[in-house]
């Protein structure tokens, strides 16, 4: 197993709402239920589904930036053992669940639970990797 996969795959998702992201801005001017004026300066008016859309892509690229970096510090340090890699497709996994969820029903007490086992995932990667870390060091 490799490490790296899981974070291809994160940059795979990441890439698709921001394409998914790119293509409903087109239809939206093109139906005119938009401005494109609107991106002069991000003012004014656009349709909630977009404003929810661009929250959740800028949101792939909050703590998910954690997740790469801990990737490659597993890397790195050479701390990539099956269970960090199982914890990483779980953290991607998880990433998966919280971008359904508030692209479609944005029921917000699910997309929070799924938020929260994802950062716990998260913690638990990066604990892994420190201990790996520490051990060989001590």
């Amino acid at each position: 197993m490799n490490i790296l996969y899981p974070a291809f795959a994160m940059f795979a998702l990441t890439i698709f709402i921001l394409l998914r992201m790119g293509y409903h801005r087109v239809s939206a001017i093109k139906g005119k239920k938009m401005s494109i004026k609107f991106f002069r300066d991000y003012s004014g008016e656009q349709p909630e589904y977009l404003r929810v859309m661009e929250r959740h892509f800028a949101n792939l690229c909050e703590t998910p930036m954690l997740f790469y970096v801990g990737v490659i510090l597993a890397v790195v340090t050479n701390s990539a053992s099956s269970f960090v890699i199982i914890v990483a497709w779980v953290y991607f996994a998880l990433r998966c669940v919280h971008s359904l969820i508030h692209l479609t029903t944005n029921n917000v007490n699910q997309r929070f639970f799924a938020f929260i086992l994802s950062v716990t995932a998260l913690v638990v990667m990066w604990g892994m990797i420190a201990v790996s870390v520490i051990s060989r060091t001590s």
